[in-house]
């Protein structure tokens, strides 16, 4: 169990995704939302792209087996989160998929030391303007 972790971070909707509704041996990371010490940042572009993909046919197939609702899991990252309007970066990072860059730009605004992602094109990045970019597993393994 993490005991006194202090970190700012920033967490992809995957990472959200596959620790709140999947589980399994990303489960630590559930537990860290919402514990003292552990500051998750996001932007209303990140809620909106949260909901669209908790919309998803497999995603509410499993939701609605373990009775939660896609409003739920906006609920728990809403209370747990601090809402930040983030900056553009003034040019596009990641080419290949170009709304990951919200990610990137939500980080850098709200300082994060962190970004939690299973984003192929934001690990292979490994870093940000000095935010390393881990997945859940690497950030789990490092803090756990």
């Amino acid at each position: 169990m993490v005991t006194n972790l202090r970190i700012s971070v920033v967490l992809d909707t995957n990472a959200i995704i596959s620790s709140l509704i999947f589980g399994g041996r990303l489960a630590p990371l559930a537990g860290m939302i919402g514990k003292r010490g552990f500051r998750v940042f996001t932007t209303r572009e990140l809620l909106e792209e949260l909901a669209r993909v908790l919309g998803y046919q497999k995603i509410s197939r499993v939701l609605a087996a373990r009775g939660i609702t896609p409003a739920d899991i906006i609920r728990i990252v809403v209370e747990n989160s601090i809402i930040v309007m983030a900056k553009p970066l003034g040019e596009t990072v990641i080419t290949a998929a170009p709304a990951d860059d919200a990610v990137l730009a939500c980080a850098v605004t709200a300082g994060a030391e962190c970004i939690i992602s299973g984003d192929a094109h934001l690990t292979a990045l490994g870093s940000f303007r000095g935010i390393p970019i881990m997945t859940p597993s690497q950030f789990i393994e490092k803090n756990h």
